[in-house]
């Protein structure tokens, strides 16, 4: 605490509560359970320090201790890639499971780390001092948290176990397993370290999931509502919400003085550009994740954000302002994938010289739908960024954003064909892209060559997809291109809510 003169600060030492006393007690049991250490002598061997992680998520929850290593101790550089599943791949798992008519079911590995394969390198850690024996070190029997590759190792243990159990890991996306039986799909899984979401047959979860569960402790088993990575799911019997409506309650506005708001062209202090960085930090993960309506502001908000003004950060908490409208939830509607007629569908369109602080920068965006022959969909992904470089033309703009977009389709038709056809090549689904620009319909069937040598090598990508007839483009009106408020803040926003919240684009060219 601070004293009267708010000079002089002074530590004190709190004892543990009982109910602190208690959390480290269960931790300290789990470490003994799965055998994560062995005691030796300290004879001088380099050791990595330790510290208690202490949290409670929310009121009336338990708290919970962590023993963390402080990793960053370490000498060297260890492997720490491991694979959490895109975002794409986990919407892609909602289309599929509800498509399929199965049960979305989430289940949470305790202690995952913990319960790792062996560590394959010898690591000392020095116990905090509470639990510390003089003259001892624990030598490492598992992975720790804090480690730099703890991440890595539990993914490994994790897929190798899926793997022994038969399950196909993606050749796309590594957190993707499915699961079959006489060459039909009976299951699918993702993983995002610790907490794994599935769906499947009865098979699938007696072959997989019972195994898995018995081989591993799990503290937490939900289906039909519940929250998993900060989505609220929730599952009806013939469709699939998400949102993130708690969380972005939670989000508030930076608060400013009326004397700084008047400012407008003055630098952020150093204290207030961390505050715009939280909060930008807050609304691209919304946006990123379901609230699509935000994406233009998040990208033009991005831009500031090396030397944000005050000016900036006014911006910033309007955009907060906006969190209340939007769609109030994704929506994937159960669709037959096995009947023709099914298509992947992208939007695409892009801006000219709207973004930074000059103007000189262009934005594209793309929204991407798993639909059927009606109309009836699921957004699978989308994406608002400024465009890779500089362009000097609404053409140019328009050329890579169609490009990026049909890549992007192209991805997410060979991750869906590799789990329903167990072929990532298949092309038996269709890709049809929408663009409000004649410009580039017209250029696409020109024999005339763009005057900027780099566009042709662009065009030529795109001109090369129609003429093998692997993508469909079709031309819409500017008002009916859904993408059209990812690239600009004057586009309006309703149609595309109303799309990703009804799963519903027959209204529109598609």
């Amino acid at each position: 605490f601070f004293s009267g003169d708010e000079e002089t600060m002074y530590l004190i030492k709190v004892p543990d509560s009982i109910e602190i006393k208690n959390a480290k007690a269960t931790e300290l049991n789990r470490f003994k359970e799965f055998g994560v250490y062995k005691e030796e002598k300290d004879r001088g061997q380099f050791a990595v320090s330790s510290r208690w992680v202490i949290s409670k998520k929310g009121p009336g929850q338990k708290i919970k201790a962590r023993l963390v290593a402080r990793g960053f101790e370490e000498l060297g550089c260890n492997a720490s890639d491991a694979p959490t599943a895109a975002v794409a791949s986990k919407r892609i798992f909602l289309m599929l499971t509800t498509s399929l008519g199965w049960k979305i079911e989430t289940v949470d590995i305790t202690a995952a780390f913990l319960q790792a394969d062996a560590i394959l390198r010898d690591v000392y850690i020095r116990p905090p001092a509470d639990v510390r024996k003089t003259g001892v070190l624990w030598r490492l029997c598992k992975p720790m948290y804090g480690l730099e590759d703890s991440s890595r190792q539990w993914y490994l243990t994790l897929r190798d176990t899926l793997l022994e159990l038969k399950c196909n890991m993606s050749k796309l996306d590594k957190s993707v397993f499915s699961y079959y039986l006489d060459n039909k799909l009976q299951g699918l899984l993702v993983t995002h370290v610790d907490d794994i979401i599935y769906s499947g047959t009865g098979k699938f979860k007696t072959n997989v999931i019972k195994k898995l569960t018995e081989k591993f402790q799990i503290s937490r088993l939900e289906s039909g509502i519940f929250e998993y990575l900060g989505w609220n799911i929730k599952q009806e019997s013939d469709h699939i919400l998400v949102d993130q409506r708690l969380y972005a309650e939670k989000v508030k506005t930076v608060q400013l003085t009326s004397a700084r708001k008047i400012q407008l062209d003055e630098d952020l202090s150093p204290e207030e550009v961390k505050s715009y960085q939280k909060l930008l930090g807050q609304l691209l993960w919304l946006s990123c994740q379901t609230r699509l309506d935000l994406m233009f502001d998040t990208m033009e908000h991005s831009t500031y954000n090396k030397k944000p003004t005050v000016r900036n950060l006014i911006s910033l908490n309007k955009v907060v302002k906006k969190l209340p409208d939007g769609p109030k939830h994704l929506r994937f509607n159960q669709i037959d994938i096995k009947r023709e007629g099914l298509k992947i569908v992208f939007y695409a369109d892009a801006s000219l010289g709207n973004l930074g602080k000059d103007k000189t920068d262009s934005g594209r965006g793309y929204v991407i739908f798993l639909v059927n022959d009606v109309g009836t969909c699921g957004v699978i992904d989308y994406s608002a960024n400024k465009v890779r470089r500089k362009v000097h033309s609404i053409l140019g703009a328009e050329t890579i954003a169609f490009q990026d977009a049909m890549s992007a389709a192209m991805y997410v038709r060979a991750l869906i064909s590799e789990i329903i056809y167990r072929d990532v090549d298949s092309h038996i689904i269709n890709l049809v892209g929408v663009t409000d620009s004649r410009q580039l319909v017209e250029s696409t069937k020109s024999t005339k060559q763009c005057s900027e040598h780099r566009l042709r090598m662009d065009m030529a990508v795109i001109q090369e997809s129609l003429k093998t007839g692997d993508v469909q483009m079709k031309w819409t009106a500017t008002q009916e291109q859904l993408s059209d408020c990812l690239t600009k803040n004057s586009a309006d926003n309703k149609p595309l809510c109303e799309a990703v919240e009804t799963g519903d684009i027959s209204r529109y060219v598609f």
